[in-house]
């Protein structure tokens, strides 16, 4: 007996293009480039201590922006509501760390 699905309710299967491919390849490859530059920069020691944290934190923030909208499909049409809790997770998170920070 074959099951009665109705055209309207499948929704057809995204399909990657070889530009999408190349999108990913061209990310990995940054993000490559981006872990190199943090381990340069620390092991080389041209830069003070002090200066390192904050260029540190940065790569690191390009890195996670670059997950999310590349590998995490973010930059796709309909990606409002994931980037939108994605968004508030991360709010949330800081202000339970600054709560904790602040409270002892």
């Amino acid at each position: 007996m074959e099951p009665n699905i109705e055209p309207s309710t499948v929704k057809p299967k995204k399909e990657e293009t070889p530009d999408s491919a190349g999108k990913h390849v061209k990310a990995f490859i940054g993000m490559i480039l981006l872990t190199a530059a943090a381990f340069i920069l620390v092991g080389t020691e041209t830069v003070s201590a002090i200066a390192v944290i904050p260029i540190l934190l940065i790569l690191a923030a390009i890195q996670v922006f670059m997950q999310l909208y590349i590998f995490m499909h973010l930059d796709e049409k309909g990606s409002f509501f994931p980037a939108l809790f994605m968004t508030c997770g991360i709010i949330g998170g800081i202000i339970c760390v600054l709560a904790m920070t602040l409270w002892a």
